[in-house]
């Protein structure tokens, strides 16, 4: 009578067990147990034992989410692992089991929707402003991951009861207030409440437009937040929130909308003198969909304008340099041009219109890129310059893809390996210095092929022999600091 208990424990030992070396003897033990007992009293043990071995458990990533989701898949052991995750290790002491139990909760949900709407949903909303931090944390975390899987295992709105779903719509709210974001713990329920809105939002969760706004609010206050990783989070949140929520019309947004996002982010990057708020502000900018970003080719402009400032080498925050400012506005700018595109929109949609990156945008660009490739700024830590010149070079490299792409070179021409490099060159520098070099030789080919007569028209050619010159220059100057 015993057997399906003790089965059941050994299983989520094997799998759940913070350190390896338990879950390993678990495993063993449930291999030892199979090989007496038989398989007819450790249900499913041959089938178990094949994929939860001694090298899979090993990584526990993956025995907490592809291994725990097939262990799962047989009815006996189900229950068991859903109400060890959500009762036990949704509230483990070390943050990584926290968060690897909320992933793994998600992936199990379709395997019991409606147990995770009536039971689990609940269970763990009450669980959101507990006085324990593990506890608060790990609910929150728990229930942004089950709402998007809901959604995405439904591919529409979330059908759950009103009861749950009213909660559910003021729960960021209802953190904010008992001011658990103030204390001990609270940067990583600020990071916490930034996925959970994430999720509401890319699971298109019925919100009323001050709801929508407050759910903003929040975001910028992390935005501001001088945790790297908190900014970040919330970043992604606002790349969601912006895209599910806030519609506009055939002339674009509203004054107020306008006003409220893209410039309340342009005006705080000019003239803030706290560099949290530069930093994240320059990553909320290119996290804005192509709808805020370009509705008109004003707006665009000073949103190119903005990034490029605060992407210069000699631009202060505060009478200081900032490091991280210059490369967060580095990285926005490369989001931007593949959410506006250039020539012509990458966002095509039928209620409102977007315009691209012209050619006069475009070469502001390159100009910006080019001068971050000459930031060598340094401070305490070190080669901080060198953080903007990666992420110019990265930049760099999507800018040549979608202004050949815009002046008709074939994307074929862009393939040449890295062979094209000396054989002597390409092992004294990284593969990521290397790609970039091989890339620029490749444009400059595509340049080559392109017909004489379509070289001339400036009207449709962005990336001009000269821009292709002054790209394989720059990036070349960068491999021969390398070597």
């Amino acid at each position: 009578p015993y057997i399906p208990a003790l089965s059941r424990g050994i299983i989520i030992a094997s799998i759940f067990d913070r350190e390896i070396n338990c879950r390993r003897a678990a495993s063993a033990a449930f291999q030892e147990c199979v090989g007496r007992q038989g398989a007819d009293k450790f249900k499913h043990g041959i089938s178990i034992l094949t994929t939860a071995d001694y090298f899979t458990l090993g990584n526990r990533t993956e025995a907490f989410t592809a291994v725990a989701h097939y262990v799962a898949g047989f009815e006996e052991y189900r229950q068991p692992i859903i109400r060890h995750l959500y009762e036990d290790k949704l509230f483990h002491w070390d943050k990584d089991i926290r968060y690897l139990s909320s992933i793994s909760l998600g992936r199990l949900v379709e395997l019991d929707r409606m147990f995770f709407i009536e039971t689990v949903l609940p269970y763990l909303i009450k669980f959101c402003t507990h006085e324990n931090l593990f506890v608060r944390h790990g609910a929150v975390l728990g229930v942004g991951e089950i709402v998007l899987a809901l959604h995405t295992e439904t591919k529409s709105n979330i059908l759950v009861p009103e009861h749950i779903l009213a909660p559910l719509s003021q729960l960021v709210f209802t953190i904010e207030k008992a001011r658990l974001y103030r204390g001990r713990g609270g940067e990583i329920m600020r990071a916490a409440t930034s996925r959970l809105i994430e999720c509401i939002a890319k699971s298109n969760l019925r919100m009323t437009t001050k709801q929508q706004i407050e759910l903003l609010d929040s975001l910028d206050s992390n935005l501001r937040h001088p945790n790297e990783g908190i900014q970040k989070a919330a970043a992604m949140a606002l790349y969601a929130v912006t895209r599910a929520y806030f519609p506009v019309g055939e002339n674009g947004p509203s004054e107020r909308l306008h006003l409220r996002l893209v410039q309340k982010y342009i005006n705080a990057v000019r003239t803030e003198d706290n560099a949290a708020c530069t930093r994240g502000y320059c990553l909320a900018l290119g996290s804005l969909p192509g709808k805020l970003l370009a509705p008109s080719n004003s707006i665009l402009d000073s949103v190119i304008e903005c990034l490029c400032y605060a992407a210069h080498h000699s631009t202060l925050v505060g009478g200081q340099a900032d490091a991280e400012t210059r490369k967060n506005a580095i990285e926005s700018l490369s989001r931007v041009i593949e959410t506006v595109g250039i020539g012509s929109p990458s966002e095509h949609n039928m209620e409102y219109s977007t315009v691209p990156l012209g050619i006069d945008q475009v070469n502001r660009v390159f100009r910006a890129l080019f001068e971050a490739l000459e930031d060598y700024n340094t401070d305490r830590r070190g080669d901080v310059g060198s953080w903007s010149r990666i992420a110019a070079m990265i930049a760099l490299e999507k800018l040549v893809f979608h202004t050949t792409e815009a002046s008709g070179v074939p994307h074929k021409l862009c393939m040449i390996p890295k062979t094209a490099l000396s054989n002597k060159t390409v092992p004294m520098v990284s593969s990521l210095e290397s790609r970039f070099a091989a890339l620029q030789l490749s444009v400059v080919n595509g340049m080559n092929s392109i017909e004489i007569d379509e070289r001339d028209n400036a009207s449709n050619l962005f990336l001009t022999e000269e821009l292709c010159a002054k790209t394989f220059g720059a990036l070349l100057k960068q491999l021969s600091e390398k070597l």
